[in-house]
């Protein structure tokens, strides 16, 4: 039987277009957006850890951009990508001004170990920027299901998981409460959609391949967001993923006792 890591290498392959690619290319351009907010400089190391097909790496090409997952596909340009897991990072201490997690705490049984290496390799003052998917959205956790059932896979050409995806589920103050022991203060939150024409980019563009639905989908999902964006906090709740910025602020070392 293939482990979930061979399936999703399988699902990386076997199309070089991501059936999420209208949603993704909006929330991409967002979270390129936020980035380049808090961190102006262009020379500036950026890590996108769990990268998947690299959307977001390309968007970053003006910066020194790393994209890291547990597996990699050929079409991923040589140079910019490497293999590793979130626990062990391959990479000396201090090494990136921003750290990029999108739609992969979920996916991790112990992710307090993810934030320690993430602290380890995030220079002080630096910035993460964290998404998942909200647990109180059950429009998103419905369409979770649906992604993962074998015959919706089969007949949008995927292969079949082994087990459930999502091991956990968290909310906005859950990951601030996670992140706080690792000097992660919370710098902004924000809603994208409540994940409704995601289900356009599932049914309609992933499966038919309909290149016209492309912009029109992208359209529907900007309506989305200016509706979530005037809801305040009400759109938080709602929010289909949970969407945060942090930066990290080390205590100031305390000086060492004089001798007598």
């Amino acid at each position: 039987m293939k482990t979930n890591i061979a399936l999703y290498q399988e699902s990386l392959k076997s199309d070089q277009v991501d059936y999420e690619t209208p949603y993704e290319s909006v929330a991409t351009d967002f979270y390129r957006e936020l980035i380049s907010g808090a961190v102006p400089d262009t020379s500036a190391r950026i890590l996108d850890l769990g990268c998947f097909k690299g959307i977001l790496v390309d968007k970053l090409n003006d910066y020194v951009t790393c994209g890291m997952d547990v597996t990699a596909a050929g079409f991923m340009k040589p140079g910019r990508y490497v293999l590793g897991i979130g626990e062990q990072l391959p990479f000396k201490d201090n090494s990136f001004d921003c750290v990029v997690m999108t739609e992969v705490i979920e996916h991790i049984l112990e992710p307090e170990r993810v934030f320690r290496e993430i602290r380890r390799t995030l220079k002080n003052g630096g910035y993460l920027l964290i998404t998942h998917p909200n647990k109180y959205n059950l429009l998103d956790e419905a369409l979770e299901g649906f992604k993962e059932n074998r015959w919706i896979r089969k007949m949008l050409n995927r292969p079949i998981y082994q087990g459930v995806q999502h091991v956990q589920s968290f909310y906005y103050n859950d990951t601030i409460r996670l992140l706080r022991p690792y000097h992660f203060q919370i710098r902004s939150r924000h809603a994208l959609t409540f994940s409704l024409f995601r289900l356009f980019s599932i049914f309609v563009y992933g499966r038919f391949k309909w290149n016209n639905s492309f912009d029109l989908i992208k359209k529907f999902i900007s309506v989305e967001r200016f509706f979530i964006r005037g809801m305040g906090r009400l759109g938080l709740l709602l929010s289909g993923s949970c969407i945060m910025l942090f930066q990290l602020k080390e205590p100031d070392a305390v000086p060492p006792a004089p001798q007598a």
